[in-house]
């Protein structure tokens, strides 16, 4: 994930099946990581997955009015990537009326409870003061062989 304030983001395609059935297909190709599972509720502005190209991840979301029911079989184990060109097929959505989505997405966001995004992506840096410096020798002021500690 990227710890950017504004991280690059692409918007999946998407096209109409039968059965009033949706394809979210890749905008690019790469490597496509952490789609939502088969039976997850898909909703238009979700982050579907990322797409890895020449090493950055880009976030993938799912277009304006696309909401539905991520098809497909389920298995114990799933790929952690998978190699995708322009157009391939990403998720295949089963239909799901507007108010069932809107219901699903509000229980959805009561069990994450708050979330607290730090732009820093996990760095911290400290000043020059003497915390931030090694020092040289023994703590006991005695001879002996050179130690290393804060």
């Amino acid at each position: 994930m990227s710890g950017r304030l504004h991280a690059q983001h692409l918007l999946a395609g998407s096209q109409v099946l039968e059965a009033g059935h949706l394809e979210l297909t890749s905008p690019g190709v790469g490597w496509v990581r952490d789609l939502p599972r088969p039976g997850s509720l898909v909703t238009s502005g979700q982050t579907i997955g990322y797409l890895e190209v020449l090493g950055q991840l880009i976030r993938l979301e799912a277009p304006h009015g696309v909401h539905g029911i991520v098809g497909g079989e389920r298995r114990r184990t799933y790929p952690a990537k998978l190699a995708v060109g322009h157009g391939d097929r990403l998720l295949e959505l089963e239909p799901v009326s507007e108010s069932q989505a809107s219901e699903a997405a509000a229980l959805e966001s009561q069990s994450l409870g708050l979330v607290f995004r730090a732009p820093t992506s996990g760095r911290f840096y400290t000043g020059r003061g003497q915390t931030s410096r090694l020092r040289r020798g023994r703590r006991d002021g005695g001879s002996g062989p050179r130690t290393y500690w804060r």
